[in-house]
């Protein structure tokens, strides 16, 4: 893999910062992908897919990279749950916005459900007035 290759445009900034500093640690220990792959419980593809930035590693894998590589592993741990962190933030905004632009959203209320403000004829409130809790009294007929 080269060292140079882009990372993906969706990626998050703390997530491209750990990806940054993942390949920092594998280049500085001279391990190859096939290296990674022996020394911890992770394939080759796994480690491509972490070095690449398709897929936040999880935080053992982040582990097992740096007593691989014979370095702490606490400040990249702590860069990893910044990142996923961003990535759920993002992901709850992109289905709340995808639920928005679908017109999925909250029931509307009982109150505004005869409301259409587009028409002065339009029942505005479907449900009998009350009085404290109990009907109101019917008008007596004539």
């Amino acid at each position: 893999m080269p060292r140079g290759r882009e990372l993906p445009e969706s990626l998050s900034e703390s997530a491209a910062e750990l990806v940054v500093e993942l390949r920092t640690v594998k280049s500085r220990s001279g391990m190859t992908l096939v290296a990674l792959e022996r020394k911890t419980p992770y394939s080759k593809s796994s480690w491509e897919r972490y070095l690449n930035g398709r897929t936040l590693p999880s935080a053992d894998a982040v582990r097992a990279l740096c007593t691989a590589a014979g370095c702490d592993p606490a400040p990249l741990l702590a860069l990893r749950e910044v990142a996923v962190a961003e990535v759920a933030a993002r992901k709850e905004r992109e289905e709340r916005d995808d639920g928005v632009a679908a017109g999925v959203g909250p029931e509307p209320r009982a109150a505004d459900a005869g409301h259409d403000p587009r028409r002065a004829d339009a029942v505005s409130d479907p449900e009998p007035r009350t009085l404290y809790g109990r009907p109101a009294p019917l008008a007596p007929c004539s």
